[in-house]
């Protein structure tokens, strides 16, 4: 455990210490600013436009800090070898694994603190000044939603990540295989979701393809966060048991994926 807590230490001090890190820090600072005179553009629903930006804002940090920051790191502890420097006796592999996500997961939760200061802010401003008619639906648990959902889907996010750098072979894989990860984490959910009603399936694709089409669509997480935070800036009544059972899913979806890594990576041929 004391060595998982020290690698852990040590990613936090090296990740923050990127400077693609610290502008990822300065556009979350500087969302709210971005979002209010955006939604100055706008004649109906002000509030509801600076909340949607925030969450794109959100979703897209996560994506940016992961193909950024820890592609980059983890390519250079495995593509490079620099993974040497850990995994010295006494510290086994799954050691420096655990270090290095529990590491990333503190940076991504400050990332995501950080931005639910924003929220909240905006959130204020507009109880405290703008006309009811305006805001209609937005209340302090709309912010806290925005930053929860975004959190635990990037977590899940980065879990794949780790799966796939523990056996790609070099940065320039990682990257393009990460790359190609995200964009089928977050678009290929929408797409389904969208093809998957039984008529549409019936009238456009066939009885195989729709079976692949079922097949990824359990292989995928439920990406449907977005659509809980529009509930709640609408003021519509959600059940807690779906927002829990939604974030229990990625976190148990994030537990299988570091498992998948920690098999892999015990397997690689360093």
């Amino acid at each position: 455990m004391k060595s998982i807590l020290e690698i852990a230490r040590f990613t936090i001090i090296e990740t923050l210490g990127y400077r693609v890190t610290r502008v990822i820090i300065l556009f979350v600072v500087f969302l709210p600013v971005f979002a209010f005179l955006f939604s100055k553009l706008f004649m109906l629903e002000v509030s509801k436009v600076q909340i949607d930006v925030m969450a794109a804002g959100a979703y897209l940090m996560g994506i940016v800090f992961i193909l950024s920051t820890v592609v980059t790191l983890l390519g250079n502890d495995l593509g490079s070898k620099v993974c040497y420097f850990f995994l010295t006796p006494p510290i086994r592999r799954q050691d420096y694994l655990l270090g290095r996500f529990f590491g990333l997961v503190v940076v991504v939760t400050l990332l995501y603190i950080v931005l639910l200061i924003g929220v909240e802010g905006l959130v204020w401003y507009s109880l405290e000044y703008e006309d009811p008619f305006y805001r209609h639906g937005i209340s302090w648990i709309t912010g806290v939603m925005v930053a929860w959902t975004a959190w635990y889907q990037t977590l899940s996010l980065l879990s794949v990540i780790f799966m796939i750098c523990t056996w790609a072979s070099g940065v320039a894989e990682m990257l393009v295989f990460s790359s190609s990860a995200a964009f089928i984490y977050w678009v290929f959910p929408a797409i389904l979701s969208a093809i998957q009603a039984k008529n549409d399936i019936d009238s456009i694709v066939s009885d195989k393809l729709a079976n692949i089409i079922e097949m990824l669509a359990w292989l995928l997480p439920d990406m449907t966060g977005g659509s809980l935070v529009l509930a709640f800036e609408h003021g519509i009544a959600v059940d807690y048991q779906v927002v829990f059972m939604h974030a229990a899913g990625h976190l148990g979806y994030t537990i299988i994926m570091m498992l998948l890594a920690f098999l892999i990576f015990m397997r690689r041929d360093l």
